[in-house]
């Protein structure tokens, strides 16, 4: 076993020694190849990417080449373009610029030229244009010296009848003009005062020949002093017209007198016509006899209004007619009839009790008055007392009658708000709970003042009345109660328009809404009519109300 291994042992150092020397050959043989010191695998792997590499070196030597090439063209280009900016003189750039510096600075030097050229030719249209406006000048200067020239020329006439000299100036000339015009106006005013003279010495002859006709008329004597003359004509005068308003006066009131003498008499006739008409009415043969008529139509006026007190009474209690109540009556059950005769009788006995207690009040104040005044002044109180006794038992009937058709009348009148406001409060209630987007639930009438009061009740339960509610709060309630009594005439068949300006003034934009949607609803059977001049309310319409349900019109 240990000879076999030794043999293995010694061929496998041969097999290395072998080994050694091929790989020896091997990289001798690359060496004299020129080629690298690789495996035959590697080898053949680098043979295989030679050609590529190759190829890649020569693209590689090319471009190299070209940039060379450029490198130098950059540096001709950028000598040359150097030069031309060293050549305009507005800028020095180093030796050492590259070409885009270089071009970055063309480029200014470029733009500071163009700018220089527009300068210029600004220059020389400004130039041209002051040359024109120069010629312009010279030429009106040519035209007003020929027309001032020609004004001198046409004003020496005028110079001449102004007896200036022909050199003279405007100013000078208009100064001799305004002592010319000084001496037409002294001279229009010499000739108008002349004319006022005349006038007034014409006027003086007037009145002296009117003051000599007044003393001819009046038959004095031809007085010295006409001014005199004058105040003692006017004296005269005053004093004969205030006897003339005295007599006027005196004439008015006799006609006054005769006028209501007249309409007295007619008068008079008119209530005779008239007591005439009252005795045939009456029929009697004098007015004497008209208070005795009277009394008797007073009276059978008396008793027609019992009766129709009566009848309103059995209407009130009943609806049968009369004959009706008494066929009912005959067969009354006389027991209750006995029980409210009793009734009746206990309300008598008192009523009687308090007559007797007044009776007695009464006996005792006559006698008090009979000890302090023996007149009859007692007596006549006795029977005034007695006559009010009779009255009151004689109307104490009618008068629990009244009281208790007085009962019941109050009582209809309780129940008939409730039954006439119930559908327009349950209405308007609805209308007012969506227009404020359910802060209040119900409206309720509040009859326990004086004046019945409108209340609102909130969702809380709490409840505030008209006059505590905001202004916009107050156009809504008003609205909703409008809208309401539409909708009760809508269902007694009058349908009418509604016609609303600026409706929403006083409401946020949340009621708004909330009114344009009542609104729309309640357009479904009728037409309504909202006007506006605020634009964002056409907005929130769009928003809130259905589009077949609206329709806009700018005006």
């Amino acid at each position: 076993m240990e000879t076999d291994c030794s043999e293995l042992k010694h061929q496998l150092e041969e097999l290395d020694r072998d080994e050694e020397t091929r790989q020896a050959t091997w990289h001798l043989t690359l060496a004299a190849a020129n080629l690298p010191a690789l495996s035959p695998a590697a080898l053949r792997d680098w043979q295989a990417l030679l050609p590529v590499a190759r190829t890649a070196c020569e693209t590689l030597q090319s471009k190299l080449d070209e940039f060379e090439q450029v490198q130098a063209t950059e540096q001709v280009l950028a000598s040359q373009l150097r030069a031309a900016i060293v050549a305009t003189g507005r800028a020095m750039p180093a030796g050492e610029a590259r070409l885009s510096t270089l071009s970055a600075t063309a480029s200014e030097v470029d733009a500071e030229i163009k700018q220089c050229e527009t300068a210029i030719n600004q220059a020389a249209g400004k130039r041209l244009e002051r040359e024109r406006q120069f010629q312009q000048r010279a030429a009106h200067e040519d035209e007003l010296t020929s027309a001032l020239r020609n004004a001198r020329d046409a004003l020496n006439p005028a110079f001449a009848g102004l007896l200036l000299p022909k050199d003279t100036t405007v100013a000078v000339a208009r100064a001799r003009m305004r002592e010319f015009e000084d001496l037409m106006d002294a001279k229009d005013r010499l000739a108008s005062a002349q004319a006022k003279e005349r006038r007034a010495n014409q006027a003086l002859a007037l009145l002296d020949d009117a003051a000599k006709a007044i003393w001819q008329v009046l038959g004095g004597s031809e007085p010295l002093d006409l001014r005199l003359h004058i105040e003692q004509v006017s004296a005269r005068l005053i004093a004969a017209e205030e006897v003339q308003t005295k007599r006027t006066l005196a004439q008015q009131a006799l006609e006054a007198a005769q006028k209501t003498q007249r309409e007295h008499e007619d008068t008079g006739a008119r209530h005779q016509q008239v007591l005439s008409t009252l005795c045939l009415a009456a029929g009697v043969d004098s007015a004497n006899h008209l208070p005795e008529a009277e009394e008797q139509s007073r009276r059978k006026r008396d008793a027609q209004c019992e009766v129709d007190r009566s009848n309103s009474h059995l209407a009130q209690a009943s609806r049968r007619s009369v004959d009706e109540l008494r066929t009912l009556l005959a067969d009354y059950d006389a027991a209750r009839m006995d029980a409210d005769e009793t009734n009746f009788s206990e309300e008598l006995s008192q009523l009687e009790l308090r007559l007797r207690s007044a009776r007695e009040c009464e006996e005792l104040a006559r006698r008090a008055l009979e000890a302090i005044d023996g007149s009859d002044t007692a007596v006549a109180a006795r029977e005034d007392m007695e006559r009010a006794a009779a009255s009151i038992r004689a109307n104490i009937s009618p008068w629990i009658r009244s009281r208790l058709a007085h009962a019941l009348l109050a009582e209809a009148l309780k129940r008939f708000p409730d039954r006439a406001q119930g559908p327009m409060l349950t209405a308007a209630s609805s209308y007012f709970s969506r227009m404020t987007r359910g802060e209040f639930v119900r409206l309720i009438s509040d009859d326990s003042d004086k004046e019945p009061a409108l209340i609102a009740e909130r969702t809380s339960g709490s409840r505030i009345r008209v006059e505590e509610m905001s202004e916009g709060t107050l156009d809504q309630l008003y609205l909703a109660l409008r809208l309401a009594a539409l909708d009760l005439r809508r269902a007694a068949g009058v349908d009418l328009p509604v016609i609303l300006d600026d409706v929403l003034m006083t409401s946020d934009e949340d009621r708004s809404g909330a009114i344009l949607e009542a609104l729309a609803d309640f357009a479904g059977e009728n037409q309504v009519l909202v006007f506006t001049h605020h634009r964002h309310m056409v907005e929130l319409a769009q928003r809130h109300v259905p589009a077949e349900n609206l329709a806009l019109i700018a005006l």
